[in-house]
Protein backbone atom coordinates (compact mmCIF):
# COMPACT_ATOMS: atom_id res chain seq x y z
CA UNK A 1 0.00 0.00 0.00
CA UNK A 2 2.88 2.27 0.92
CA UNK A 3 4.08 1.62 -2.25
CA UNK A 4 0.81 2.43 -4.29
CA UNK A 5 0.57 5.93 -2.58
CA UNK A 6 3.86 6.88 -3.21
CA UNK A 7 3.48 6.18 -6.84
CA UNK A 8 0.49 8.47 -6.26
CA UNK A 9 2.90 11.45 -5.31
CA UNK A 10 5.11 11.63 -8.32
CA UNK A 11 3.42 14.53 -9.88
CA UNK A 12 0.92 12.61 -13.11
CA UNK A 13 1.80 15.96 -15.25
CA UNK A 14 5.28 14.18 -15.72
CA UNK A 15 3.94 10.52 -15.94
CA UNK A 16 2.70 11.95 -19.43
CA UNK A 17 6.41 12.04 -19.95
CA UNK A 18 6.01 7.78 -20.02
CA UNK A 19 4.66 6.60 -23.75
CA UNK A 20 0.83 6.96 -23.74
CA UNK A 21 -0.91 3.43 -24.86
CA UNK A 22 -3.33 4.31 -27.14
CA UNK A 23 -5.88 1.69 -28.64
CA UNK A 24 -8.74 2.00 -31.68
CA UNK A 25 -11.59 0.09 -32.75
CA UNK A 26 -14.05 -0.06 -35.25
CA UNK A 27 -17.49 -0.27 -34.81
CA UNK A 28 -18.97 -2.55 -37.92
CA UNK A 29 -21.90 -4.42 -38.58
CA UNK A 30 -23.04 -7.92 -39.67
CA UNK A 31 -22.33 -6.67 -43.42
CA UNK A 32 -18.79 -5.60 -42.08
CA UNK A 33 -20.20 -1.69 -42.96
CA UNK A 34 -17.94 0.42 -40.15
CA UNK A 35 -20.86 2.20 -37.69
CA UNK A 36 -18.21 4.21 -35.76
CA UNK A 37 -14.08 4.27 -34.80
CA UNK A 38 -13.47 4.82 -31.31
CA UNK A 39 -9.75 5.66 -30.87
CA UNK A 40 -8.42 6.38 -27.45
CA UNK A 41 -5.04 7.16 -25.30
CA UNK A 42 -4.65 6.44 -21.78
CA UNK A 43 -1.44 7.93 -19.55
CA UNK A 44 -1.80 7.08 -16.19
CA UNK A 45 -5.07 7.91 -14.97
CA UNK A 46 -5.87 10.23 -17.73
CA UNK A 47 -8.10 8.98 -20.68
CA UNK A 48 -8.73 10.86 -23.52
CA UNK A 49 -10.94 9.54 -26.67
CA UNK A 50 -12.28 10.42 -29.73
CA UNK A 51 -15.41 8.67 -31.64
CA UNK A 52 -16.19 9.40 -34.92
CA UNK A 53 -18.45 8.55 -37.76
CA UNK A 54 -17.82 8.81 -41.47
CA UNK A 55 -14.37 10.12 -40.72
CA UNK A 56 -15.90 13.16 -38.63
CA UNK A 57 -15.76 13.73 -35.33
CA UNK A 58 -19.11 12.74 -33.24
CA UNK A 59 -17.89 11.89 -29.36
CA UNK A 60 -15.08 13.64 -27.14
CA UNK A 61 -14.26 13.02 -23.71
CA UNK A 62 -11.35 13.07 -21.25
CA UNK A 63 -11.68 11.28 -18.19
CA UNK A 64 -8.99 10.81 -15.40
CA UNK A 65 -8.74 10.35 -11.50
CA UNK A 66 -6.89 12.36 -9.18
CA UNK A 67 -4.88 9.86 -7.49
CA UNK A 68 -4.70 11.08 -3.93
CA UNK A 69 -8.09 12.65 -3.35
CA UNK A 70 -10.15 9.93 -5.62
CA UNK A 71 -11.74 12.91 -7.09
CA UNK A 72 -13.08 11.56 -10.68
CA UNK A 73 -13.94 13.91 -14.09
CA UNK A 74 -15.53 12.98 -17.15
CA UNK A 75 -15.34 16.34 -19.58
CA UNK A 76 -17.53 15.30 -22.73
CA UNK A 77 -18.65 16.90 -25.85
CA UNK A 78 -21.02 15.93 -28.31
CA UNK A 79 -20.07 17.38 -32.35
CA UNK A 80 -22.88 17.35 -34.59
CA UNK A 81 -22.18 15.32 -37.61
CA UNK A 82 -20.98 17.20 -40.21
CA UNK A 83 -17.68 18.00 -42.86
CA UNK A 84 -14.41 18.83 -41.15
CA UNK A 85 -14.10 21.98 -40.03
CA UNK A 86 -17.91 22.80 -40.08
CA UNK A 87 -19.70 20.81 -37.21
CA UNK A 88 -20.62 22.52 -33.94
CA UNK A 89 -20.87 21.55 -30.75
CA UNK A 90 -24.33 19.77 -30.29
CA UNK A 91 -23.75 19.53 -26.29
CA UNK A 92 -21.06 19.56 -24.13
CA UNK A 93 -20.32 18.47 -20.05
CA UNK A 94 -17.91 18.01 -17.49
CA UNK A 95 -18.99 15.98 -14.60
CA UNK A 96 -16.91 16.53 -11.70
CA UNK A 97 -17.63 13.62 -8.40
CA UNK A 98 -15.96 14.11 -5.26
CA UNK A 99 -17.17 12.16 -2.02
CA UNK A 100 -20.63 12.61 -2.40
CA UNK A 101 -20.96 15.35 -4.32
CA UNK A 102 -21.09 15.58 -7.67
CA UNK A 103 -21.00 18.90 -9.87
CA UNK A 104 -21.76 19.33 -13.25
CA UNK A 105 -20.36 22.38 -15.31
CA UNK A 106 -20.70 23.58 -19.16
CA UNK A 107 -17.37 22.33 -20.37
CA UNK A 108 -16.87 24.74 -22.79
CA UNK A 109 -17.46 28.00 -20.15
CA UNK A 110 -17.48 26.19 -16.88
CA UNK A 111 -20.25 27.81 -15.78
CA UNK A 112 -21.95 25.36 -13.11
CA UNK A 113 -25.40 23.80 -14.42
CA UNK A 114 -26.26 21.28 -11.42
CA UNK A 115 -24.90 19.59 -8.48
CA UNK A 116 -26.15 16.23 -7.30
CA UNK A 117 -25.67 14.42 -4.56
CA UNK A 118 -24.24 10.77 -5.02
CA UNK A 119 -23.47 7.46 -3.50
CA UNK A 120 -20.30 7.08 -2.47
CA UNK A 121 -17.85 5.55 -5.41
CA UNK A 122 -20.43 7.19 -8.29
CA UNK A 123 -18.41 7.74 -11.30
CA UNK A 124 -19.07 9.67 -14.91
CA UNK A 125 -19.84 7.44 -17.57
CA UNK A 126 -21.06 7.42 -21.16
CA UNK A 127 -22.73 4.03 -22.18
CA UNK A 128 -20.81 4.11 -25.52
CA UNK A 129 -17.44 4.58 -24.77
CA UNK A 130 -15.52 1.51 -24.98
CA UNK A 131 -12.62 3.26 -23.36
CA UNK A 132 -14.51 4.14 -20.25
CA UNK A 133 -15.09 0.29 -19.56
CA UNK A 134 -11.72 -0.18 -20.21
CA UNK A 135 -10.54 2.26 -17.31
CA UNK A 136 -13.17 0.23 -15.02
CA UNK A 137 -11.45 -3.20 -15.93
CA UNK A 138 -7.84 -1.47 -15.18
CA UNK A 139 -9.32 0.68 -11.94
CA UNK A 140 -10.91 -2.79 -10.27
CA UNK A 141 -9.42 -6.09 -10.86
CA UNK A 142 -12.52 -7.72 -9.47
CA UNK A 143 -14.02 -7.42 -12.99
CA UNK A 144 -11.05 -9.13 -14.37
CA UNK A 145 -11.24 -12.30 -11.75
CA UNK A 146 -12.01 -16.04 -11.44
CA UNK A 147 -14.72 -16.10 -9.84
CA UNK A 148 -17.92 -15.46 -11.72
CA UNK A 149 -19.63 -12.62 -9.60
CA UNK A 150 -21.58 -9.62 -10.02
CA UNK A 151 -20.39 -5.92 -9.35
CA UNK A 152 -22.53 -3.28 -9.48
CA UNK A 153 -21.24 0.18 -9.96
CA UNK A 154 -22.72 3.42 -9.14
CA UNK A 155 -22.59 6.21 -12.45
CA UNK A 156 -23.30 9.26 -13.75
CA UNK A 157 -24.46 8.50 -17.27
CA UNK A 158 -23.74 11.85 -19.24
CA UNK A 159 -26.11 12.68 -21.93
CA UNK A 160 -27.52 15.95 -23.80
CA UNK A 161 -30.05 16.90 -20.52
CA UNK A 162 -26.90 16.67 -18.41
CA UNK A 163 -25.85 13.58 -15.87
CA UNK A 164 -28.33 11.19 -14.65
CA UNK A 165 -27.91 8.49 -11.88
CA UNK A 166 -27.84 5.17 -12.69
CA UNK A 167 -26.36 1.48 -12.27
CA UNK A 168 -23.71 0.00 -13.86
CA UNK A 169 -24.02 -3.52 -13.88
CA UNK A 170 -21.22 -5.46 -14.55
CA UNK A 171 -21.63 -9.48 -14.73
CA UNK A 172 -17.80 -11.41 -14.80
CA UNK A 173 -17.59 -14.77 -16.20
CA UNK A 174 -14.80 -15.70 -13.80
CA UNK A 175 -12.32 -17.13 -16.47
CA UNK A 176 -9.63 -14.57 -14.88
CA UNK A 177 -8.73 -12.85 -18.62
CA UNK A 178 -11.43 -13.57 -21.14
CA UNK A 179 -14.81 -11.51 -21.13
CA UNK A 180 -16.84 -9.60 -19.20
CA UNK A 181 -20.70 -8.51 -19.91
CA UNK A 182 -21.22 -4.93 -18.97
CA UNK A 183 -25.24 -3.41 -19.08
CA UNK A 184 -26.40 -0.24 -18.72
CA UNK A 185 -30.07 0.31 -19.56
CA UNK A 186 -30.21 -0.02 -22.89
CA UNK A 187 -26.49 -0.57 -23.12
CA UNK A 188 -25.31 -4.09 -23.37
CA UNK A 189 -21.88 -4.99 -24.23
CA UNK A 190 -19.57 -8.35 -24.14
CA UNK A 191 -15.67 -6.86 -23.94
CA UNK A 192 -13.27 -9.28 -23.86
CA UNK A 193 -10.01 -8.47 -22.07
CA UNK A 194 -6.41 -9.50 -21.48
CA UNK A 195 -5.70 -10.62 -17.83
CA UNK A 196 -4.04 -7.06 -17.17
CA UNK A 197 -8.01 -5.40 -18.10
CA UNK A 198 -6.93 -3.86 -21.90
CA UNK A 199 -9.68 -4.88 -24.21
CA UNK A 200 -8.63 -7.23 -27.27
CA UNK A 201 -12.38 -6.53 -28.58
CA UNK A 202 -16.38 -6.31 -27.79
CA UNK A 203 -19.64 -6.99 -28.92
CA UNK A 204 -22.30 -4.99 -28.60
CA UNK A 205 -26.34 -6.27 -28.28
CA UNK A 206 -27.62 -2.83 -28.66
CA UNK A 207 -28.72 -4.04 -32.05
CA UNK A 208 -29.95 -7.26 -34.02
CA UNK A 209 -27.77 -8.75 -35.73
CA UNK A 210 -25.05 -7.79 -32.82
CA UNK A 211 -22.07 -5.12 -33.42
CA UNK A 212 -18.65 -6.06 -33.24
CA UNK A 213 -15.82 -3.84 -32.17
CA UNK A 214 -12.65 -5.10 -34.59
CA UNK A 215 -9.14 -3.70 -33.42
CA UNK A 216 -7.60 -0.91 -35.69
CA UNK A 217 -3.70 0.15 -36.01
CA UNK A 218 -3.74 2.51 -33.22
CA UNK A 219 -1.14 4.46 -34.24
CA UNK A 220 -3.24 6.12 -37.08
CA UNK A 221 -3.21 9.53 -36.75
CA UNK A 222 -6.38 10.86 -35.59
CA UNK A 223 -9.05 12.96 -37.24
CA UNK A 224 -9.24 16.74 -36.36
CA UNK A 225 -11.41 17.75 -34.13
CA UNK A 226 -13.57 20.90 -34.57
CA UNK A 227 -12.07 23.37 -32.28
CA UNK A 228 -12.94 27.17 -31.92
CA UNK A 229 -10.59 29.61 -31.19
CA UNK A 230 -12.30 32.74 -32.36
CA UNK A 231 -13.65 35.61 -30.39
CA UNK A 232 -17.37 36.44 -30.08
CA UNK A 233 -18.94 39.47 -32.10
CA UNK A 234 -18.77 41.60 -29.53
CA UNK A 235 -14.75 41.46 -29.28
CA UNK A 236 -12.73 44.88 -29.89
CA UNK A 237 -9.81 42.81 -31.05
CA UNK A 238 -8.99 40.80 -34.33
CA UNK A 239 -7.85 36.69 -34.19
CA UNK A 240 -6.03 35.29 -36.63
CA UNK A 241 -4.95 31.53 -37.26
CA UNK A 242 -1.49 30.74 -37.91
CA UNK A 243 1.50 28.72 -38.36
CA UNK A 244 5.01 28.40 -37.83
CA UNK A 245 7.23 25.86 -39.51
CA UNK A 246 10.50 24.85 -37.86
CA UNK A 247 13.77 24.26 -38.94
CA UNK A 248 13.07 20.34 -38.25
CA UNK A 249 9.97 20.66 -40.12
CA UNK A 250 7.63 20.59 -37.25
CA UNK A 251 4.41 22.86 -38.03
CA UNK A 252 2.98 24.61 -34.85
CA UNK A 253 -0.94 26.20 -35.24
CA UNK A 254 -1.71 28.68 -32.80
CA UNK A 255 -4.04 32.24 -32.89
CA UNK A 256 -2.21 35.62 -33.37
CA UNK A 257 -4.62 38.10 -31.69
CA UNK A 258 -4.36 41.51 -32.97
CA UNK A 259 -5.64 44.95 -30.92
CA UNK A 260 -8.67 46.39 -32.94
CA UNK A 261 -8.30 49.68 -34.67
CA UNK A 262 -4.97 50.56 -34.22
CA UNK A 263 -2.63 53.14 -35.31
CA UNK A 264 0.55 52.35 -36.20
CA UNK A 265 2.49 49.13 -34.65
CA UNK A 266 1.77 47.44 -31.89
CA UNK A 267 4.06 45.49 -28.85
CA UNK A 268 3.28 41.82 -28.44
CA UNK A 269 4.18 38.90 -26.36
CA UNK A 270 4.32 35.42 -26.81
CA UNK A 271 2.22 33.60 -24.29
CA UNK A 272 3.37 29.90 -23.32
CA UNK A 273 1.47 27.28 -21.24
CA UNK A 274 2.78 25.26 -18.02
CA UNK A 275 3.70 21.74 -17.97
CA UNK A 276 2.21 19.08 -20.11
CA UNK A 277 0.96 18.47 -23.89
CA UNK A 278 -1.17 21.56 -23.86
CA UNK A 279 -3.64 23.38 -26.71
CA UNK A 280 -2.94 27.24 -27.09
CA UNK A 281 -5.43 28.28 -24.48
CA UNK A 282 -3.92 26.05 -22.09
CA UNK A 283 -7.60 24.17 -21.17
CA UNK A 284 -6.47 21.68 -18.32
CA UNK A 285 -10.16 21.66 -17.31
CA UNK A 286 -13.35 22.72 -18.91
CA UNK A 287 -13.73 26.82 -18.64
CA UNK A 288 -9.88 26.97 -16.95
CA UNK A 289 -8.63 28.97 -20.68
CA UNK A 290 -5.70 31.21 -19.16
CA UNK A 291 -3.77 32.12 -22.15
CA UNK A 292 -6.85 33.14 -24.12
CA UNK A 293 -8.43 35.26 -20.98
CA UNK A 294 -4.76 36.83 -21.07
CA UNK A 295 -4.36 37.47 -24.64
CA UNK A 296 -8.03 39.00 -24.58
CA UNK A 297 -7.46 41.23 -21.93
CA UNK A 298 -3.59 42.01 -23.36
CA UNK A 299 -5.68 42.96 -26.51
CA UNK A 300 -8.15 45.30 -25.50
CA UNK A 301 -4.96 46.56 -23.78
CA UNK A 302 -3.23 47.34 -27.16
CA UNK A 303 -0.62 44.64 -26.97
CA UNK A 304 -0.70 42.10 -29.69
CA UNK A 305 0.09 38.31 -28.66
CA UNK A 306 0.67 34.78 -30.15
CA UNK A 307 -0.22 31.60 -28.83
CA UNK A 308 0.07 28.34 -30.33
CA UNK A 309 -0.69 24.63 -29.87
CA UNK A 310 2.20 22.11 -28.23
CA UNK A 311 3.75 19.64 -30.63
CA UNK A 312 1.44 16.85 -31.32
CA UNK A 313 -1.50 18.85 -30.01
CA UNK A 314 -4.63 20.35 -32.20
CA UNK A 315 -2.91 22.17 -35.50
CA UNK A 316 0.56 21.07 -34.56
CA UNK A 317 2.34 18.06 -35.69
CA UNK A 318 5.36 16.41 -33.87
CA UNK A 319 5.63 14.50 -30.60
CA UNK A 320 5.53 16.55 -27.26
CA UNK A 321 6.49 13.73 -25.18
CA UNK A 322 10.11 13.49 -26.86
CA UNK A 323 10.73 17.32 -26.51
CA UNK A 324 13.52 18.46 -24.29
CA UNK A 325 12.97 21.89 -22.62
CA UNK A 326 15.60 23.24 -25.03
CA UNK A 327 13.01 22.08 -27.96
CA UNK A 328 10.55 24.01 -26.21
CA UNK A 329 12.73 27.09 -25.96
CA UNK A 330 13.55 27.24 -29.49
CA UNK A 331 10.21 26.69 -29.98
CA UNK A 332 9.16 29.70 -28.22
CA UNK A 333 12.38 31.33 -29.89
CA UNK A 334 11.00 30.92 -33.42
CA UNK A 335 7.71 31.99 -32.22
CA UNK A 336 9.22 35.51 -31.17
CA UNK A 337 11.31 35.72 -34.17
CA UNK A 338 7.62 34.89 -36.08
CA UNK A 339 6.57 38.10 -34.14
CA UNK A 340 9.04 40.73 -35.09
CA UNK A 341 8.38 39.72 -38.67
CA UNK A 342 4.99 40.63 -38.89
CA UNK A 343 3.78 44.24 -39.98
CA UNK A 344 1.84 45.20 -37.35
CA UNK A 345 4.08 44.55 -34.74
CA UNK A 346 6.86 47.14 -33.41
CA UNK A 347 9.68 44.50 -33.54
CA UNK A 348 11.85 46.25 -30.53
CA UNK A 349 8.63 45.43 -28.38
CA UNK A 350 8.52 41.68 -28.23
CA UNK A 351 8.86 39.56 -25.25
CA UNK A 352 7.78 36.51 -23.89
CA UNK A 353 4.62 35.66 -20.77
CA UNK A 354 5.39 32.22 -19.58
CA UNK A 355 3.18 30.11 -16.67
CA UNK A 356 4.37 27.70 -14.65
CA UNK A 357 6.90 25.60 -16.92
CA UNK A 358 6.24 28.07 -19.32
CA UNK A 359 8.27 30.89 -17.64
CA UNK A 360 11.02 28.37 -17.73
CA UNK A 361 10.97 27.93 -21.34
CA UNK A 362 10.82 31.94 -21.73
CA UNK A 363 14.10 32.26 -19.40
CA UNK A 364 15.56 29.15 -21.93
CA UNK A 365 14.71 30.89 -24.68
CA UNK A 366 15.79 34.43 -23.28
CA UNK A 367 18.91 32.78 -22.39
CA UNK A 368 19.86 31.06 -25.62
CA UNK A 369 19.84 34.58 -27.92
CA UNK A 370 16.36 35.33 -28.54
CA UNK A 371 16.29 38.61 -26.89
CA UNK A 372 13.11 39.59 -25.73
CA UNK A 373 12.33 43.27 -24.51
CA UNK A 374 10.54 42.05 -21.59
CA UNK A 375 9.86 38.86 -19.10
CA UNK A 376 6.41 38.52 -17.76
CA UNK A 377 6.80 35.10 -15.34
CA UNK A 378 3.46 33.22 -13.81
CA UNK A 379 3.80 31.22 -10.81
CA UNK A 380 7.41 30.24 -11.72
CA UNK A 381 10.16 28.12 -9.69
CA UNK A 382 13.53 29.30 -9.05
CA UNK A 383 14.66 26.31 -7.96
CA UNK A 384 16.02 22.98 -9.69
CA UNK A 385 12.90 21.01 -11.14
CA UNK A 386 14.22 17.92 -8.61
CA UNK A 387 13.44 20.12 -5.58
CA UNK A 388 10.42 21.43 -6.64
CA UNK A 389 9.14 18.11 -7.25
CA UNK A 390 10.60 17.37 -3.81
CA UNK A 391 8.96 19.77 -1.92
CA UNK A 392 5.35 18.90 -4.17
CA UNK A 393 5.90 15.25 -2.96
CA UNK A 394 6.26 16.23 0.77
CA UNK A 395 3.28 18.17 0.86
CA UNK A 396 1.13 15.00 -0.74
CA UNK A 397 2.42 12.94 1.68
CA UNK A 398 1.29 15.13 4.13
CA UNK A 399 -1.95 15.31 3.32
CA UNK A 400 -2.19 11.83 2.53
CA UNK A 401 -0.98 10.81 6.22
CA UNK A 402 -2.83 13.46 8.08
CA UNK A 403 -5.54 11.59 10.08
CA UNK A 404 -2.81 9.19 11.17
CA UNK A 405 -1.34 9.55 14.67
CA UNK A 406 0.47 12.16 15.26
CA UNK A 407 3.73 10.02 16.80
CA UNK A 408 3.96 8.45 13.36
CA UNK A 409 2.98 11.39 11.06
CA UNK A 410 6.36 12.12 10.47
CA UNK A 411 8.08 8.74 9.75
CA UNK A 412 4.96 7.95 7.63
CA UNK A 413 5.94 11.19 5.51
CA UNK A 414 9.25 10.81 5.58
CA UNK A 415 9.16 6.91 4.49
CA UNK A 416 6.72 8.07 1.60
CA UNK A 417 8.61 10.78 0.10
CA UNK A 418 11.86 8.64 -0.23
CA UNK A 419 9.48 5.70 -1.73
CA UNK A 420 7.69 7.96 -4.13
CA UNK A 421 11.50 10.21 -5.12
CA UNK A 422 12.73 6.30 -6.25
CA UNK A 423 9.17 5.93 -7.81
CA UNK A 424 10.54 9.33 -9.82
CA UNK A 425 13.81 8.35 -10.59
CA UNK A 426 12.24 5.09 -12.02
CA UNK A 427 10.51 7.50 -14.62
CA UNK A 428 12.99 10.10 -15.24
CA UNK A 429 15.01 6.52 -16.05
CA UNK A 430 12.81 6.15 -19.67
CA UNK A 431 12.16 9.72 -19.60
CA UNK A 432 15.02 12.13 -21.23
CA UNK A 433 13.13 15.38 -21.24
CA UNK A 434 12.10 14.72 -17.04
CA UNK A 435 15.66 14.15 -17.01
CA UNK A 436 16.60 17.93 -18.46
CA UNK A 437 13.72 19.00 -16.42
CA UNK A 438 14.50 17.81 -13.35
CA UNK A 439 18.04 19.64 -13.33
CA UNK A 440 17.02 22.75 -14.74
CA UNK A 441 18.18 25.37 -12.56
CA UNK A 442 15.94 28.37 -12.93
CA UNK A 443 18.06 31.01 -11.03
CA UNK A 444 21.35 30.02 -12.72
CA UNK A 445 19.49 30.93 -16.36
CA UNK A 446 17.97 34.08 -14.98
CA UNK A 447 21.44 35.48 -13.31
CA UNK A 448 22.81 35.26 -17.00
CA UNK A 449 19.79 37.93 -18.21
CA UNK A 450 19.21 41.59 -18.16
CA UNK A 451 15.60 42.02 -19.65
CA UNK A 452 13.15 43.66 -17.37
CA UNK A 453 10.59 41.38 -15.84
CA UNK A 454 6.93 41.01 -13.61
CA UNK A 455 7.51 38.11 -11.64
CA UNK A 456 3.79 37.33 -10.48
CA UNK A 457 3.00 35.01 -7.76
CA UNK A 458 0.07 33.86 -6.07
CA UNK A 459 0.29 33.23 -1.96
CA UNK A 460 -1.66 30.46 -2.11
CA UNK A 461 0.72 28.58 -4.82
CA UNK A 462 0.81 24.95 -3.19
CA UNK A 463 2.83 23.73 -6.15
CA UNK A 464 5.65 25.80 -6.22
CA UNK A 465 5.96 27.88 -2.52
CA UNK A 466 5.70 31.51 -3.13
CA UNK A 467 8.95 32.74 -1.57
CA UNK A 468 10.26 31.23 -5.16
CA UNK A 469 9.32 34.36 -6.50
CA UNK A 470 11.39 36.36 -4.15
CA UNK A 471 14.39 34.58 -5.32
CA UNK A 472 13.70 34.67 -9.20
CA UNK A 473 13.58 38.34 -8.89
CA UNK A 474 16.92 38.63 -6.65
CA UNK A 475 18.63 36.16 -9.65
CA UNK A 476 16.74 38.52 -12.30
CA UNK A 477 18.41 41.51 -10.71
CA UNK A 478 21.72 40.09 -10.28
CA UNK A 479 22.83 42.56 -13.65
CA UNK A 480 20.69 45.79 -12.87
CA UNK A 481 17.44 44.68 -14.61
CA UNK A 482 14.33 46.43 -13.26
CA UNK A 483 12.34 43.64 -11.78
CA UNK A 484 8.92 44.24 -9.78
CA UNK A 485 7.26 41.17 -7.64
CA UNK A 486 3.51 41.05 -7.38
CA UNK A 487 2.69 38.39 -4.97
CA UNK A 488 -1.18 38.13 -4.46
CA UNK A 489 -3.46 36.70 -1.40
CA UNK A 490 -5.89 33.74 -1.84
CA UNK A 491 -4.44 32.84 -5.08
CA UNK A 492 -3.11 29.67 -6.15
CA UNK A 493 -0.30 28.04 -9.02
CA UNK A 494 -3.39 28.41 -11.75
CA UNK A 495 -3.78 32.33 -10.83
CA UNK A 496 -7.59 31.83 -9.73
CA UNK A 497 -9.05 32.83 -6.75
CA UNK A 498 -8.50 30.17 -4.09
CA UNK A 499 -7.85 30.57 -0.52
CA UNK A 500 -6.63 27.14 0.05
CA UNK A 501 -4.49 25.98 -3.16
CA UNK A 502 -4.78 22.69 -2.37
CA UNK A 503 -4.37 20.98 -5.98
CA UNK A 504 -6.87 18.04 -5.18
CA UNK A 505 -9.39 20.65 -5.33
CA UNK A 506 -8.86 22.68 -8.28
CA UNK A 507 -11.93 20.66 -9.91
CA UNK A 508 -14.09 22.11 -7.17
CA UNK A 509 -13.10 25.62 -7.12
CA UNK A 510 -16.32 27.95 -7.50
CA UNK A 511 -14.47 30.17 -10.61
CA UNK A 512 -12.32 29.27 -13.10
CA UNK A 513 -11.46 32.46 -14.79
CA UNK A 514 -7.89 33.79 -13.87
CA UNK A 515 -7.94 36.13 -11.07
CA UNK A 516 -9.11 39.57 -11.92
CA UNK A 517 -6.29 41.53 -9.75
CA UNK A 518 -3.45 39.11 -11.57
CA UNK A 519 -5.27 40.03 -15.08
CA UNK A 520 -4.88 44.16 -14.13
CA UNK A 521 -1.23 43.73 -12.64
CA UNK A 522 -0.24 41.77 -15.90
CA UNK A 523 -2.08 44.26 -18.31
CA UNK A 524 -0.65 47.25 -16.76
CA UNK A 525 2.71 46.09 -16.47
CA UNK A 526 2.73 44.81 -20.39
CA UNK A 527 1.88 47.96 -21.51
CA UNK A 528 3.67 50.19 -19.83
CA UNK A 529 7.04 48.07 -20.14
CA UNK A 530 6.69 46.91 -23.96
CA UNK A 531 5.92 50.94 -24.48
CA UNK A 532 9.28 51.79 -22.63
CA UNK A 533 12.90 51.73 -24.43
CA UNK A 534 13.21 48.24 -24.71
CA UNK A 535 16.73 46.56 -23.24
CA UNK A 536 18.41 44.99 -26.50
CA UNK A 537 21.51 43.24 -25.05
CA UNK A 538 19.53 40.08 -23.57
CA UNK A 539 21.64 37.98 -22.81
CA UNK A 540 25.81 39.51 -21.49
Amino acid sequence: MRRVLALALVVPGLLGAQAPVRSAFALVSALQDTVAVERWVRWGDRTEALITRDGHAWFHLIADTDPESGTERLAFTSYDPAPEGVAGVSFSHEVVVRDSIATVRDAVTGEVTDRLVVPIGTIPFLPASLALVERRLLADPALRGHQASLVQQPVLSVGPTGALLDTLQFVVTGTGGDSLWSHLRWHDLIVAHRPDGTVEGARSLDATPALAYRPLDPSTPWPPRPRNYLPGREATFTVEEVALTLADGTRLGGSFTLPGDHAGQVPALVLLSGSGAQDRDATMMSGYRPLREIAEALARAGVASVRLDDRGVGASSGDYARAMIADLARDAGAALAWLRRQPDVRSTSVGFLGHSEGALVALEAAAEGSDPAVLILLSASARSGREILAAQQRYGAERLVRDSASVRREALVDSLVREAGRALEVVAADSPPLRALLRLEPARTARRLRIPALVVHGVTDRQVPVGQAFELAEALRARGAPVEVRVFDDVNHLLLDDPVGDPALYLVLPSRQVSAAVLSAIVTWAGRALAAQPVTEGVR
